[in-house]
């Protein structure tokens, strides 16, 4: 899952004066849990635990947020996996964690609210049934697009 800044660079978030900050998703690989444009509140990670989301920048500058699978104090590397994703994201090391996600807020029906934890804190369905309903959704968005529907 891509995370958007509103113009905000990583730096920006690791700086020691960080305060919570609000980004948008991009993207299925959280679905159900969580769905491309939801905004979330994203704050610095303390202790975090199997099931936090989390955000961090991958291997390739991108920023990301998935699960937390498991951790190795020793090693200081997490474990990370979409929920849609078949395997996990390579070893994360501490470095690149800029936060946990602490407030999920969505758009229905032109307001703004604010998702209950027990819909995105844990893992909602088996990873071959999230992707199968990734696929369906991802299919309804092009139809809608193709037909005009917003």
């Amino acid at each position: 899952m891509i995370v958007e800044a509103s113009s905000r660079d990583a730096d920006r978030y690791l700086a020691p004066s960080f305060e919570a900050q609000r980004l948008e998703l991009i993207g299925m690989s959280m679905f159900p849990a969580l769905w491309p444009g939801d905004q979330f509140e994203v704050a610095l990670a303390g202790s975090m635990s199997s099931g936090d989301v989390v955000v961090f920048v991958g291997g390739d500058g991108r920023r990301l947020a998935h699960r937390v699978q498991g951790h190795c104090s020793r090693s200081g590397l997490y474990l990370t996996i979409g929920d849609t994703n078949a395997k996990e994201d390579a070893p994360v090391p501490e470095t690149a964690v800029i936060g946990r996600v602490v407030t999920v807020r969505r758009c229905v029906l032109g307001r703004w609210l604010i998702v209950p934890r027990v819909f995105w804190r844990r893992r909602v369905l088996p990873t071959g049934v999230a992707w199968t309903l990734r696929w369906v959704a991802s299919g309804l968005v092009r139809f809608s697009r193709r037909v005009g529907v917003t």
